[in-house]
């Protein structure tokens, strides 16, 4: 449920590796564990998941090893939520909004459809000298 003192804005951004594009664009946002999270800006959304994105485990096969898998690009995707449930949604407290420059971070409970997906933006770190 959405707390009173803030507003959900028309347009949220999830950021994800490239690994995932195939199904968000399939399916949407698949929830894990329940939960889709988003925040207000591309920049916020990047500062939230980007060190956590570029390099992350990768499951092959079902009771296989995870292989560590480094990705060189990441997606963010703008959620439009007039395409949404807005009773689904309410302000994450999953981050810490001081050390985040007071970045809000929103949780919707449950998968977002693709429906609601309106555009996706191609990052890409800034080349080591």
């Amino acid at each position: 449920m959405l707390g009173k003192s803030k507003n959900l804005p028309r347009y949220l951004y999830h950021a994800t590796s490239v690994c995932n594009q195939e199904s968000i664009e399939e399916r949407g946002l698949i929830s894990s564990f329940g939960e889709v999270y988003a925040s207000e800006s591309r920049d916020d959304c990047l500062a939230f998941m980007g060190f956590r994105l570029l390099g992350h485990f990768h499951f092959t096969k079902k009771g296989d090893a995870p292989v560590y898998v480094e990705h060189d690009r990441l997606l963010v995707y703008q959620i439009d939520t007039k395409e949404t449930i807005k009773s689904k949604w309410e302000v994450g407290t999953d981050h810490n909004a001081a050390f985040f420059g007071n970045a809000t971070s929103w949780v919707h409970l449950g998968s977002i459809g693709r429906e609601a997906i309106s555009g996706v933006t191609e990052f890409a770190p800034q080349q080591k000298v």
